[in-house]
């Protein structure tokens, strides 16, 4: 899913603002069994998706050798 959001150019839409939940596993002795509990992430984190992370910096160096190539935005 996340490589889908990142390719499809929706993360930074779909991921801003977004408290997610996670999957706590518990083992019970008697029953000799792994159960999970899934519930809001405690830390009540907000994650956010800057859409310049869609792409990568290009390396100064590159930049030198070509002057036709234009840094990403952002960077």
């Amino acid at each position: 899913v996340w490589w889908d959001m990142k390719r499809w150019r929706t993360a930074d839409t779909e991921q801003n603002n977004t408290t997610y939940r996670v999957l706590w596993p518990f083992y019970a002795d008697k029953a000799d069994k792994y159960f999970f509990d899934s519930r809001l992430d405690e830390r009540n984190t907000k994650y956010t998706y800057d859409s310049r992370w869609y792409y990568q910096q290009i390396p100064t160096s590159e930049i030198t050798k070509d002057p036709n190539l234009v840094q990403n935005p952002g960077y």
